[in-house]
């Protein structure tokens, strides 16, 4: 049954909680398992690179058959099946179309049938749904943040702690190599910290981005998030169009993540529309 009220980022979450992390478990389960009893059992050392592949092939099994299942529902269940598709990719949920892993994907008859069926909504183009948080105050101001970066520094005098211990040992070599990581990963982040960039600044009018000036929102358009927003350690980008030209703005720096920026950016556009009755309130 057909029941266009679960989001992209709902459909993302369930997409993770039953293919990524059980693949995952199964992955590490066999593994770790193995190098638990190692101190009870003796076994040849081939048998744990037999082990890693027996519980990938099993990892890979999971994805194979819960994949076609979240398809199904996702797709029927979601109204943007475009957009949907765009970030199960960039979220390693499915592959690209076309690509050889695809045909790895392990469907039942009754399954298959719904997902043909499912293909006559990708012919019709994703609609704009607003969104509204009450939440949400009448401009949010996203500040410039240089907490990684310290974290960045902190990790590279770790790193030197642990050379320093290693050399007392006498594994010279070893030192030396942990010690000139440590090294680069301290002047690299303390390169960073010198950087400053304005905050963001998002309201029900417009915006400002970094050291771009204030746009209203009939000025601003395509506005979007490069990357992928449900990895904390990914790269993600603010992209817009504005009469300046394009902009392509790092969110690393910035207070909070870039699914709460995707979010804001989409409740403002809301309101901002919802003023000018070009949606409903």
């Amino acid at each position: 049954m057909m029941n266009e009220t679960v989001t992209v980022e709902d459909a993302i979450w369930k997409g993770h909680k039953t293919i990524t992390v059980p693949s995952i478990i199964t992955m590490l389960s066999g593994p770790v398992t193995l190098i638990a009893l190692s101190k009870k059992l003796e076994y040849p050392g081939w048998i744990f690179f037999v082990v890693v592949l027996i519980f990938i092939a099993l990892a890979w099994l999971i994805w194979s058959v819960q994949v076609t299942k979240w398809k199904v529902w996702a797709f029927e269940n979601v109204t943007n099946v475009h957009e949907l598709e765009k970030q199960a990719i960039k979220s390693k949920l499915i592959w690209p179309a076309g690509s050889i892993f695809n045909k790895t994907e392990v469907w039942s008859a009754h399954n298959k049938a719904k997902w043909e069926a499912l293909q006559a909504r990708f012919s019709i183009v994703d609609e704009f749904i607003p969104e509204e948080d009450p939440t949400v105050p009448y401009e949010t101001i996203v500040p410039f943040s240089n907490a990684v970066k310290y974290l960045g520094v902190l990790g590279g005098l770790i790193s030197i702690g642990v050379s320093v211990y290693i050399f007392m040992t006498r594994d010279t070599w070893t030192s030396l190599f942990v010690g000139a990581a440590g090294v680069y990963f301290i002047v690299k982040n303390m390169r960073e910290v010198k950087k400053w960039l304005p905050p963001i600044i998002l309201n029900e009018e417009g915006m400002q981005a970094a050291e771009i000036p204030f746009y209203k929102w009939e000025d601003i358009h395509g506005e979007y998030i490069e990357g992928d927003v449900y990895d904390a350690t990914a790269e993600c980008y603010l992209v817009f169009k504005h009469p300046g030209g394009i902009e392509r703005i790092r969110l690393d720096y910035y207070d909070l993540s870039s699914l709460q920026i995707r979010k804001l950016l989409k409740v403002y556009r809301s309101r901002y529309l919802r003023k000018k009755g070009s949606v409903n309130a």
